[in-house]
Formats: structure tokens, sequence, C-alpha cells
């Protein structure tokens, strides 16, 4: 690409006047074209221009529109796994560190168990954040938020996803958190949440959240479990349609759930060849 350069000069039999005139050259690689005969190297200067214009905003698109995850989404936990056997459609979101929120400080734990995965597949580091008792936005909103960009600067993964079963106490802080987190990353990285089932009513706290996606655990559903369990069984839908582009199920209910865009499936044990196989062909 050329770079057109120009340089003010004074021009002696009109120093009287206070006149100037510009000396330019359209820069080559060290070539030097008098400005009167530049016609051609503007003109190529110019569609050189306007390709890399184009090629900048289609960087600057795909930055903000990430990559989403595949349609069926295997959660790696703490646990041994081979998921070698993970065809091109479905991705792994894998535990990568527990940031746990107490007496006022950020503590972060980072995953232990190995993890086998094909060249290629698509990987959501998942941050389990743990808070036993009360949060502070003062003293460990930015400390967890530094610990959330070190993990997914650590992972380079695909994406990212948190996964906070906040209380009701807690949730000021975690909206605060994902805020700035997103803010963080930019949003160029698909950023992801899991939620409790009972956050997926009509007037649910989770609107306005600044993620791609949330993902409903319809599985370990507390005391919200017999009424949930009875309309999903029935072919029925989490009333908030924040909770119905994705979900979460554990294995053994795979038959027992709603069809969503993209299935999040949780296996309590560890993730074989077999297992893997098993999972796809009953997500088909």
């Amino acid at each position: 690409m050329g770079l057109l350069l120009c340089a003010e000069k004074q021009d002696g039999n009109q120093a009287a006047e206070e006149k100037s005139h510009y000396s330019c050259w359209y820069h080559t690689g060290g070539r030097r074209t008098p400005a009167g005969r530049w016609q051609e190297a503007r003109d190529r200067n110019v569609l050189e221009y306007g390709c890399m214009r184009a090629l900048l905003l289609l960087l600057v698109a795909s930055r903000m529109a990430p990559a989403a995850p595949p349609k069926v989404m295997l959660w790696a936990w703490e646990r041994p796994g081979d998921l070698r056997a993970l065809p091109a459609g479905a991705g792994v979101a894998f535990l990568a560190a527990t940031v746990t929120l107490i007496d006022g400080e950020v503590e972060t734990m980072p995953r232990f168990q190995p993890l086998r995965l094909p060249r290629g597949a698509y990987r959501m580091a998942v941050v389990r954040v743990a808070a036993p008792g009360a949060v502070s936005e003062a003293t460990q909103l930015r400390p967890a938020v530094d610990a959330i960009a070190d993990v997914a600067a650590t992972a380079r993964a695909d994406a990212l996803q948190i996964d906070f079963d906040a209380g009701a106490s807690q949730l000021p802080f975690y909206r605060a958190l994902l805020g700035q987190v997103r803010a963080r990353l930019g949003k160029g990285l698909f950023l992801s949440m899991t939620a409790l089932v009972s956050w997926c009513g009509p007037d649910s706290w989770m609107r306005g959240l600044p993620v791609n996606e949330i993902v409903p655990m319809t599985f370990e559903m507390g005391g919200a479990a017999p009424a949930i369990e009875a309309r999903l069984r029935s072919g029925g839908k989490l009333e908030s349609p924040l909770c119905r582009a994705s979900i979460g199920v554990a294995e053994q209910d795979l038959a027992a759930r709603p069809r969503a865009l993209r299935t999040y499936v949780f296996a309590y044990r560890d993730w074989t060849e077999e297992a893997v196989r098993a999972v796809l062909e009953r997500t088909r």
C-alpha cells in the first residue's frame, strides 16, 4: 500500500507575497513520483485505501458478532474427560476455574483434572463463582472481574460462561459483575451465563444483561423442581423468553426436555468416547 507524503515548502519567487505551495510525492517503497506525474499512483492509492477500509469494517464486524457455539455443548466439570470423539458439530464447556467470594476477599482455584479434546474443537471456558456469604462491590467486584479476565486470557477459549447461583441479595453484585466482565473483555467474545430456573419467570431480573446467551439449568432445581419438571415433561416452556433459546440438561433427562436452539448436557460420570457418542445420538 502506498502513502502520500506532503511537505510544506516556501517558494522563493513568491516570498514577498508570503505564499507557499506543497511538494508532494507518492511513496511506493522508496520510489518518489513527482506530483505532476502521480495521477496513476493516486488512483491506485484510492483503490487500495478502499480495500483496506472494507477489510477493517469486516474485521470490526467480526469482533462485534462473535462466533456462536454449536447446537450441542457438553459440560466437562472437575473430573477426567476424554472428548476426542467430539465431532465438529458439537463443543465443550469445560470448568476452567472456580472463583470464591469469601470474607471480603476473592480466591481462585484452577482446574486440576485432565481433559482430552480433538484439535479444532469449539471450547467454552466456564468460571464457577461461589459466594457462601454476603458479597461486597467495594472490596470484591474488581478482584473478581480481574480473576475472571485472567482465566479467559489463560484459557484462550472461543467463549466464556459464568456459572453463579447467586442468592437474591447477591443479584445486584452479579449484574455489576457481568457488566464489568463484558466491558473488560469486549463484545468480540461470546459471553454466556447459566441461570437457575427460578430466575426464568415473567418478570426475570436478567432483562438487559450484557450476555449473548442465558442457559437455564433444568436439573437439581431445588424447590422449583416439581412444578417446572411437570411443565417441561409435558412439552411446556419456561415462562421468560430469555430462557428459551438454550437449555441445560442432565444426561438422563434428555428425552424429557423440550428442544432448544442449543443444548448443554451435564453428565454425572466421566466423559468417555462411548458416553459422547450416546449423548450425540440422543440429541440428533
